[in-house]
């Protein structure tokens, strides 16, 4: 066991630690504060995966300011930040991290005193997974304890596996002590994670805003769990079922993974976006292998059907369910092997359709509509929590996870970093090659997908006569079935023509229907321009209502690439 005090004039134990405010964590130090200067002289110390997970602003290149009194050691944020010229509810991180002599599993004994009213605090451990979120009042010192896992990772970017062999810990909050840190080992069982980005230890920037921070609903589990389980995560951006494990991620867990421990499943978003990861085909098939080796192992596997998306189809407003094949596939399984399913597609889903589109916005990260901020992730690991209770995996026991209530806006300003948690209103899409040429209909597609971020597929299901398989763009005109963009005149006979030049009343339909997937409508809608036919009359009417066209424009002309970026950028998608 090893104790590290931080406050002043503290009585030293056989086996405790003083430190000092200005004793910051290098290469070989073994200890100390984790800073600006850290990252930059720490061997892989850019490696958030292998530091503290909080990535500083570039604009914020200064040296966090560590202090000290009797309490402990602590960073005050509101003055700092104040003194630059930032204000609102932005916070820097006092991060702590210790090297240890071996891996494995630890639990860290963690004490915080309030030197003011702090009504958020945030505790986070290793690669930024929330271990405790709670407030204390003005003089009140709180204790708790928590389990991790400690082994090693492949890296973003990197091909090997790399050793990580010390613990972290940082405070997020006004002015919050960090008193005393005490590590000792712990024999409990763990939670292993495969996924991809949407359950990842993501990193985040500071100043740090929950809304502003890309997060994965497993780095926000261990603060669901309340210690019951140690929480090991080894998803990553972009994985599937099969890269999963081609990139090495699944030899780390299986070294690691003992008899008893837990480990959950969740793929899909990346896996269909290949023909042989279809949801009853490749993706089926890796699923059944894990569950296999995993009891081998004597593990418990668990699926998770994948997370669903704020998305929403342009042509009629209703839900589009994007991952229906794969969630269903995730439940056929579970009943077919008696394994464990913890539904979270239907719970998210739910959430999502009973807020409706501009609601829902608040829980993902801005712009995004795939991937949670901090509260859209604390959300799905309380869904998650709720769904290891009903299988009997974990206690039904404990408190009632809280609900974290997202600000309705960004309203604070950041130099030259500012976030906006709405769709950009200028035409910084693309600057389109041959601007001159008419735009055919398949392009026009192109654009639209590309200018509202919809999630890309490479499967095509033969939709139309004259879209072929093989063809650059038949994943495009997937992608635009999926979401609602081809109307049902464009293709009344089972024919697309892909390459037929579109007509300006064609293309603001397709606009239109992409700008209300993804935004309310103005109050005020100009009246049909005259001209137009009368399936095209209500997105010709909203197009002139946002400034996109002129309304005495000549609807059934053909439209260039230019013009039709521009357009875009007019109508603010």
């Amino acid at each position: 066991m090893t104790e590290y005090i931080f406050y002043q004039s503290a009585a030293k134990g056989a086996e405790a630690v003083l430190v000092p405010p200005d004793r910051y964590y290098d290469a070989g130090s073994g200890f100390g504060f984790f800073t600006e200067s850290s990252r930059r002289s720490a061997k892989h110390g850019e490696l958030p995966e292998l530091n503290t997970g909080f990535v500083p602003s570039a604009w914020f290149q200064k040296k966090t300011v560590i202090s000290q009194d009797s309490h402990g050691c602590y960073v005050d944020s509101k003055t700092i930040l104040a003194d630059r010229g930032i204000w609102g509810r932005r916070r820097l991180p006092l991060s702590f991290q210790a090297d240890l002599d071996l891996q494995g599993s630890y639990l860290l004994t963690v004490t915080l005193y309030a030197g003011e009213d702090e009504k958020e605090i945030l505790l986070f451990a290793g690669r930024r997974q929330l271990i405790w979120k709670g407030c204390l009042k003005k003089g009140e010192e709180w204790t708790g304890s928590f389990p991790v896992t400690i082994c090693d990772i492949i890296p973003r970017g990197e091909t090997a596996r790399l050793k990580n062999q010390a613990v972290a810990v940082t405070v997020i909050s006004r002015s919050a002590r960090l008193s005393k840190l005490r590590l000792e080992a712990w024999n409990g069982k763990t939670l292993f994670i495969a996924g991809d980005s949407t359950v990842t230890d993501q990193s985040a920037e500071y100043p740090y805003a929950p809304e502003t921070s890309y997060s994965g609903w497993g780095q926000m589990l261990p603060a669901c769990l309340n210690g019951a389980l140690a929480v090991s995560n080894h998803a990553h951006s972009g994985l599937t079922t099969e890269s999963f494990r081609k990139e090495g991620h699944y030899d780390i867990l299986m070294d690691y993974i003992c008899p008893g421990d837990i480990c959950l499943f969740q793929f899909g978003h990346n896996d269909q976006k290949l023909d042989h990861l279809k949801a009853e085909g490749g993706y089926r098939g890796n699923l059944l292998t894990y569950i296999r080796e995993i009891r081998d192992k004597k593990g418990v596997p668990v699926l998770v059907t994948p997370l669903a998306r704020n998305t929403w189809k342009g042509s009629d407003g209703t839900y589009n369910d994007l991952l229906k094949a794969y969630a269903a596939e995730v439940i056929k399984i579970g009943k077919e092997l008696s394994v464990p399913v913890l539904d979270l597609h239907r719970k998210s889903m739910e959430f999502i359709i009973a807020h409706g589109l501009e609601a829902s916005k608040l829980w993902f990260y801005p712009s995004d509509y795939t991937h949670t901020n901090d509260y859209g992730a604390w959300l799905m690991a309380g869904f998650i929590t709720e769904e290891l209770k009903t299988a009997g995996i974990i206690s039904s026991g404990g408190n009632e996870i809280p609900f974290w209530e997202p600000v309705k806006e960004v309203t604070e300003r950041i130099p030259d970093c500012s976030v906006s948690m709405d769709l950009p209103k200028e035409a910084e899409i693309f600057l389109p090659e041959r601007p001159e040429d008419n735009l055919t209909r398949v392009e026009a597609l192109d654009f639209v997908i590309r200018a509202v971020h919809f999630f890309p597929t490479n499967v095509y299901n033969d939709l139309f006569s004259d879209v072929i398989g093989h063809e650059w763009f038949a994943g495009t005109v997937e992608c635009a079935v999926q979401n609602g963009l081809i109307p049902q005149e464009m293709a009344a006979d089972g024919h697309f023509n892909p390459n037929r030049d579109i007509t300006l009343e064609e293309f603001l339909w397709i606009a239109v229907a992409g700008y209300k997937s993804r935004k309310q409508l103005p109050e005020k809608i100009s009246t049909a321009p005259e001209g137009t036919l009368p399936w095209t009359r209500e997105s010709a009417g909203i197009a002139c209502a946002l400034g996109a066209v002129d309304p005495k424009d000549n609807w059934k002309r053909s439209i260039t690439r230019r013009e039709a970026a521009a357009i875009l950028g007019r109508i603010g998608i």
